[in-house]
């Protein structure tokens, strides 16, 4: 028979077991599901920044990597330049379309600054406005930056850019390698990654 003070060491111990369990439950719950293999991508019809409408059923033969962007996220703009550079090597090869959710063509300042950002880092490719954050929430998008691959209309790889907001410690480079796996006609070796960055939220 257990003794009273064996007793409570028992008791506390199994309310640990819950709390850990419980907590785990929570964490879980907050994080996006990977994505399934060769799921559908979501269509959306978005304008851009001079308010041409752009739809991803336009490129439905085409490989498109869209990212997740915010402008006042220090992450999404510490990936600028790599995006630039990423475009320029995939030109003519893939797609790169940058969305910014929450924001309205009406805020104008916001626009502005996009705009000028766009400028600065050599952006190419269409930037476009989601302002009521439904194609976010279409993808299950919850930070920026967040890469989606769509390889004709099938997503092929959702998560981080790479390993690492400093590009000095980039070990992974986790959409450029999933890039160049579908262009060779492989599954990318890695489907699905944790982004990390900046909440999505109205503004």
């Amino acid at each position: 028979m257990l003794s009273t003070r064996r007793a409570a060491q028992v008791g506390l111990g199994a309310t640990g077991a819950i709390l850990v369990v419980c907590m785990g439950v929570l964490v879980a719950g907050n994080k996006p599901a990977p994505v399934s293999p060769a799921a559908h991508a979501p269509d959306f019809r978005l304008m851009d920044l001079d308010r041409n409408p752009v739809s991803l059923s336009a490129y439905q033969d085409k490989t498109v990597v869209l990212v997740f962007h915010s402008l006042r996220c220090p992450t999404s703009n510490a990936y600028r330049f790599r995006l630039t550079r990423l475009a320029d090597e995939l030109a003519g090869s893939a797609q790169i379309i940058l969305i910014n959710s929450y924001v309205r063509h009406e805020d104008a300042p916001a626009v502005g600054e996009i705009r000028s950002q766009s400028r600065a880092a050599r952006h190419t490719f269409p930037t476009l406005l989601d302002p009521t954050g439904e194609t976010a929430k279409a993808y299950e998008v919850q930070v920026t930056p967040t890469v989606v691959l769509v390889d004709r209309g099938l997503i092929r790889y959702q998560g981080a850019f790479d390993d690492n907001q400093n590009e000095a410690m980039v070990h992974q480079r986790y959409c450029e390698d999933a890039v160049r796996a579908v262009l060779d006609q492989r599954p990318p070796a890695v489907a699905f990654t944790q982004a990390f960055g900046c909440p999505i939220r109205p503004k």
